[in-house]
């Protein structure tokens, strides 16, 4: 419920899935890697994560937002980075290395 319905619900969604994602970075000082099912909702949990500073944390590297190419190797080069992604990400990924 609420993962890309209107409204308050939506909204309310997408800020606990920012919020545990940033405690989740916390825990791991980065690292992740957050699989979304639409855009909007990737995007909007992008918009949180910034609005309260995660980036300045963890470099956070967003679906949509750069080549999925650069976009992975950026991520598996800073070690620590959040990385949001939906549609092609779903299919495999490949990260070498510590960054996950």
């Amino acid at each position: 419920a609420g993962g890309d319905g209107d409204g308050e619900a939506f909204d309310g969604f997408q800020r606990e899935t920012a919020r545990m994602l940033e405690a989740t970075a916390a825990l791991t000082r980065g690292g992740l890697f957050g699989l979304f099912t639409s855009h909007r909702a990737l995007h909007r949990v992008a918009e949180l994560l910034r609005e309260s500073g995660a980036d300045a944390h963890w470099p956070l590297f967003v679906h949509g937002e750069d080549d999925r190419h650069r976009l992975l190797t950026r991520f598996t080069m800073s070690g620590s980075g959040l990385l949001l992604g939906t549609a092609s990400f779903w299919e495999g990924v490949d990260v070498p290395g510590d960054p996950l």
